[in-house]
């Protein structure tokens, strides 16, 4: 019981630090998609599609290191919640 309860509160901490920087990265991705489908240049500084000028590739960990690192964080804590959940399964199963 006390492995559910451990993997519930890291599940419960770790998916609301990872949710929003995915949501941001799909966001901004898919903004670069369309502006360089339209023949455009995405000038990340700005956060906005150029079709004048070409903009320099930055990474978005370059740009967000905060924001990934805590991503990170609750990636890790999803990780081990997952895998607690799973051995305790195994144990209940044999």
């Amino acid at each position: 019981m006390r492995t559910r309860t451990t993997a519930s509160v890291l599940l419960l901490v770790g998916a609301p630090l990872v949710a929003p920087v995915t949501l941001d990265y799909m966001r901004e991705f898919l903004a670069v998609d369309v502006c360089l489908d339209s023949g455009g240049s995405y000038d990340y500084s700005r956060s906005a599609c150029d079709t004048e000028f070409g903009h320099e590739f930055v990474p978005y960990v370059d740009r967000h290191p905060a924001a990934v690192g805590v991503a990170l964080l609750g990636l890790v804590a999803v990780a081990i919640a997952v895998a607690q959940l799973a051995r305790a399964r195994q144990r209940h199963a044999a």
